[in-house]
């Protein structure tokens, strides 16, 4: 279900021979539901699919998002093991070379649209989840051997004013390799403002 609903048909009334307030009618209640989401960078999908879904499992997630999940476009296998476990899979494959790629793992019961996003300084995927509540997750990752920072948050920045053009809440959440413990490196710090 969508949410906790809690429906009354009657009339609220006070004890007999009790004052008390006017009648008050109740039609329905509705207690959204909260998401619970995780983040992990998996370094390969391909060789712990099981050991993933344990984790979602385990701890009760609605939506796992997965970095470097190092999958193929031929990966339907690996699909097909996820969707048994009543979860669907969204993945954004590496185009062009090995490793890398993203996904985002959600019960079958919400409802998700995907939006395909190209940038040339991170990987990511858009989805949609259109129940409990209108939620846009976007799950990046930034390989750390791409260097470019510059160009990564400047893309970055084209990618949160395209999510602030939509209506939905929107969620980002990913591996960026922007090491901000670093204090030789000035650079990430202009990141946190995020």
């Amino acid at each position: 279900s969508s949410g906790i609903n809690a429906e009354y048909g009657g009339t609220l009334r006070s004890e007999p021979g009790m004052p008390g307030p006017p009648p008050v009618s109740v039609k329905k209640l509705v207690i959204p539901r909260r998401l619970k989401i995780g983040l992990l960078n998996c370094f390969s999908l391909r060789n712990k699919t099981i050991d993933v879904l344990e984790l979602a499992v385990d701890q009760d997630l609605d939506v796992l998002a997965l970095t470097e999940t190092w999958m193929r476009k031929e990966d339907g296998a690996l699909c097909a093991e996820v969707n048994e476990v009543d979860f669907n899979i969204i993945s954004q494959p590496r185009r062009g070379r090995k490793g890398g790629g993203v996904a985002l793992i959600t019960k079958k019961r919400i409802k998700t649209s995907r939006t395909i996003l190209k940038f040339n300084h991170f990987e990511c995927t858009e989805v949609l989840l259109k129940a409990p509540s209108n939620t846009r997750i976007v799950v990046v990752y930034r390989p750390g051997t791409s260097g470019k920072f510059d160009e990564f948050i400047a893309e970055l920045e084209d990618l949160f004013l395209k999510l602030a053009e939509r209506k939905e809440c929107s969620i980002v959440c990913g591996d960026f390799n922007v090491h901000v413990e670093n204090d030789q490196d000035p650079r990430p710090a202009s990141s946190t403002n995020y």
